[in-house]
């Protein structure tokens, strides 16, 4: 786990999916939102396990996944959907094992 402090939010440069633009784009919304001070960041990283099933069933319901399927008709996303079934359990044996990290900002309210 990692954990970084500071009293109040001193505008930077936010780099897209560099830890140090996710602390500070944490920061900012925290304090600038909520009105909170002494805002702390906080990285998880969780583990678990889930059949394939569920994990294609909630990536289902992902931004890229919803733009597909309103972009796509109806039998293209029911052959992408098939393809992309056939692929994972061609590669993959149940449970497959998911890794996800996770972002927490905390602070006070003054």
């Amino acid at each position: 786990m990692r954990t970084e402090r500071r009293g109040s939010f001193a505008p930077s440069v936010f780099i897209p999916g560099s830890h140090r633009g996710q602390v500070l784009l944490l920061r900012f919304c925290a304090g600038l939102n909520a009105g909170l001070r002494d805002v702390e960041v906080q990285h998880r990283h969780y583990q678990t396990h889930m059949t394939i099933a569920e994990f294609l069933a909630i990536r289902e319901t992902s931004l890229p996944a919803r733009f597909m399927r309103q972009t796509l008709d109806p039998t293209q996303w029911e052959e992408f959907t098939r393809a992309l079934s056939e692929e994972f359990y061609g590669a993959f044996k149940d449970p497959i094992e998911v890794a996800r990290d996770v972002w927490i900002a905390t602070g006070i309210r003054p």
